[in-house]
């Protein structure tokens, strides 16, 4: 299956807006090929309009992804919190709209893997037909996606995504087999303990 294809399978339709436009970043860079006028493009108009788009969808796609790491940090920090501060018994009032809230950012921190993935992937793929099209003409700087994709390191991500849904997901087993916790489960040092401070903590954020 051609990467175009992929990626279209690939989209979370609530999440379309924040994807690299593969299919219109290749028009761009075939647009030296001579319009209906017989007239190609110049070569650094072609560059100047692949280069400024890319960007654009980067910086859109980045913001989306670090938007909604920070929310997932926000969910897992507020629940902790409000464990920690609340009675026994106002805990059972809350604690369904709790693990509700709790699997959904485990659901969507599931998909956002993904989402980084497919988009670093695009920028690769697109940098390496310009690169093969356009290369002897202009070619791309030799740090050219690092410099776009400033999360280039995939693993580091990896490990990013994954202590926040390991911390998030300890939180939910604790809320649906346990029981809600109490203060001095916290205070203890026992698992609730352990969820605080939140990934943003424990790991470096690019």
């Amino acid at each position: 299956m051609k990467f175009g294809k992929t990626l279209r399978v690939s989209v979370f339709e609530s999440w379309s807006a924040y994807y690299i436009d593969y299919k219109r970043l290749k028009q761009v860079l075939r647009s030296d090929i001579p319009n209906g006028n017989g007239n190609p493009s110049d070569i650094s108009d072609v560059w100047g309009r692949f280069d400024s788009l890319l960007r654009k969808y980067v910086t859109v796609t980045l913001s989306f992804y670090e938007a909604s790491i920070s929310g997932s940090e926000s969910v897992l920090d507020a629940i902790v919190e409000e464990l920690a501060l609340k009675d026994m018994a106002a805990v059972l009032v809350t604690s369904t709209a709790m693990q509700t809230r709790t699997k959904n950012a485990i659901n969507m921190l599931s998909q956002l893997s993904e989402f980084y993935g497919i988009n670093y992937t695009a920028l690769r793929k697109i940098a390496k037909k310009w690169q093969k099209r356009h290369g002897l003409q202009q070619p791309l700087p030799a740090d050219y996606v690092d410099s776009i994709w400033p999360l280039a390191d995939k693993q580091r991500e990896v490990t990013r995504i994954g202590v926040l849904l390991s911390q998030l997901q300890v939180l939910l087993l604790r809320l649906d087999v346990s029981g809600p916790l109490t203060t001095s489960t916290a205070a203890s040092g026992g698992p609730l303990g352990k969820l605080s401070p939140s990934t943003k903590d424990q790991t470096d954020v690019i």
